[in-house]
């Protein structure tokens, strides 16, 4: 049976948002390129309170111009194998 992640483990990945949760401003992680280790690396961008509309706006810009259309396996593969050591 595979090992469950840990909480400190999954602590390490989930909480870049946690701020933004509590004031309420919208967030997202727009993944830009794959290192070497097959990982997604990126950037998380905020807005303003209520601006959800100027937030999707600029994140499918950077998307349109760096999208990522290969790699969702070999982030998933590796995903599991970083939970399951």
């Amino acid at each position: 049976m595979p090992a469950k992640p840990t909480p400190s483990k999954t602590a390490e990945f989930g909480e870049f948002g946690g701020p933004f949760k509590v004031t309420g401003q919208p967030a997202i992680s727009v993944p830009g390129y794959w290192n070497a280790d097959g990982l997604p690396i990126g950037v998380q961008l905020v807005a303003d309170y209520g601006r959800e509309d100027l937030l999707i706006a600029v994140a499918s810009q950077l998307e349109s111009v760096r999208p990522l259309v290969h790699g969702w396996q070999h982030l998933e593969d590796s995903i599991k194998e970083l939970f399951m050591n």
